[in-house]
């Protein structure tokens, strides 16, 4: 598969000290997880299960009876996918990422908005004036962790 014909989006799931990958179309991991996609072939680019897809190293029956028992020998590559794809890690695409992270700065901004007041007024510290704030000492967000519990 030529990766620069179509873009893909990667799901890795790490089992003991071999790491399977599928291949995506961007965006639809999420949305099958969530259950808006029904079929797992309207998510998938190939059927293929890789340990490096750069590389195109596919996956071997005995690492995949060795990782994932429950598949029965020989594997059942249907239930291989089905468990990467809701229990591996998304690659997020840099909109994804961004829109992530965004959410996050909201979420923070609106929690000092809510719960610290101006000393000088009585009233709540403007949201502009926390978005400012936060921007120039360059607080960096982390997508991944609870925005509030990274509240400096």
């Amino acid at each position: 598969i030529d990766m620069a014909e179509q873009p893909t989006q990667i799901v890795r799931l790490k089992r003991g000290k071999l790491t399977f990958e599928l291949l995506c179309k961007p965006e639809t991991p999420q949305k099958y997880r969530d259950g808006q996609i029904g079929s797992i072939d309207n998510v998938l680019v190939t059927d293929v299960i890789f340990t490096d897809s750069a590389k195109g190293n596919r996956a071997s029956a005995t690492d995949l009876s060795a990782c994932f028992p429950e598949s029965g020998s020989p594997p059942d590559e249907n239930k291989v996918r089905e468990t990467i794809l809701q229990e591996g890690a998304i690659q997020l695409t840099t909109a994804e990422r961004k829109a992530k992270v965004d959410e996050a700065r909201r979420a923070l901004v609106y929690y000092f908005h809510k719960n610290f007041i101006d000393p000088k007024t009585n009233l709540p510290h403007p949201v502009n004036r926390i978005s400012d704030a936060l921007t120039q000492v360059k607080f960096r967000i982390d997508a991944d962790k609870d925005p509030i519990r990274q509240a400096p």
